[in-house]
């Protein structure tokens, strides 16, 4: 008798990684630089006030933006129920 197992891993944001240098290249992406698990809440931030030059960057500007988005009651890193709630609000 065999028995195999997987560990499930349910899909999630969480933190920066570096994208394929294909993709970057399109610069259809931005990909934000953080070293915690908010990346939802700066790519959205981002989207909502987009920039020229270096927008995977967490500026001063940027911090101030994202505190006039209502973050009540969503969870870091975001699932899938909490993209749900935000787009309500």
């Amino acid at each position: 008798m065999d028995i195999n197992t997987a560990v499930y891993k349910p899909l999630k944001g969480n933190s920066y990684i570096h994208l394929p240098k294909k993709l970057a290249k399109t610069e259809a992406i931005i990909n934000m630089q953080n070293k915690h698990e908010h990346c939802f809440k700066w790519c959205i931030t981002r989207a909502l006030n987009p920039v020229n030059r270096d927008s995977e960057r967490i500026t001063k500007n940027l911090r101030e933006q994202w505190e006039n988005l209502n973050w009540t009651n969503i969870q870091f890193p975001v699932t899938r129920r909490d993209i749900d709630k935000f787009e309500k609000k």
